[in-house]
């Protein structure tokens, strides 16, 4: 029977817990007694090198073993982050080529999305819009927050990459939210990007949230302060920011 990634997930699990230990009668030793070489940092390089070999087969499986291992939020703090930078900079470097990092962002892409479905949209859920502004085409970052969200509790609307501004606030309208995410990569201090930014904030309600990360978001700091947003340097931070804005929300 065709399995999806989180039923897999949880099948993993459960053979974990329930498989014996010592020998199995014969003397064999089991598996689950060998000495466990597997870490955050080795799978992050087992990821690497599906990259490099454009197995997406093999590179779903090391994050569904990464999720049974570290759960979700740790999945995506311990190994996705590191390995989207470790990606990025392979890129910039010219240590990649356009296929293995289009490979790459599908396959991440599509599994993230796949774990998002265990964790359901309750209709009184906070709701965020993610996007990453104009001419910010990689749009990894933004999947990512996506995926953190729905972790959370979040009702997620995930729109895209270069999405012009005042669509990005039209479809917050349009979906009551509660909250923007915006990803910034690439490139860094675009002009157009800075004006997006502040017309988005033109077109939102006076203190409405807006999270920023991404590895670009240092050189659209003066923008952002001026804007007023909040800004995550981490995953981590990330996560802390939405669960107080849940909890600003519940009080």
């Amino acid at each position: 029977a065709h399995l999806d990634i989180p039923a897999l997930v949880d099948l993993l699990a459960k053979v974990r817990r329930d498989q014996p230990d010592a020998t199995n009668g014969n003397g064999i030793q089991l598996v689950s007694d060998l000495p466990d070489t597997w870490s955050a940092e080795n799978a992050v390089t087992q990821l690497m090198r599906h990259t490099r070999d454009l197995d997406q087969e093999g590179f779903h499986r090391a994050l569904s073993e990464a999720t049974v291992r570290l759960g979700h939020q740790g999945m995506l703090c311990d190994v996705v982050a590191p390995l989207t930078r470790l990606i990025g900079q392979s890129w910039e470097k010219g240590q990649m080529t356009i296929p293995q990092e289009h490979a790459a962002s599908a396959a991440l892409k599509s599994f993230l999305f796949s774990t998002i479905k265990p964790f359901g949209n309750a209709s009184a859920a906070p709701k965020i819009l993610i996007a990453t502004p104009s001419d910010q085409l990689h749009e990894i970052g933004a999947v990512m927050v996506t995926a953190m969200a729905a972790s959370l509790g979040w009702k997620t609307y995930f729109i895209g990459s270069s999405v012009p501004a005042l669509e990005i606030a039209a479809a917050a309208k349009q979906k009551s939210v509660h909250a923007i995410a915006l990803s910034l990569v690439y490139p860094h201090g675009d002009p157009q990007v800075v004006k997006d930014l502040e017309d988005l904030r033109a077109s939102l309600p006076e203190g409405f949230p807006v999270l920023v990360g991404g590895q670009a978001q240092e050189s659209y700091a003066k923008a952002l302060k001026s804007i007023r947003a909040i800004r995550c340097q981490t995953l981590p931070e990330l996560q802390q920011s939405l669960r107080t804005l849940q909890s600003s929300l519940s009080a």
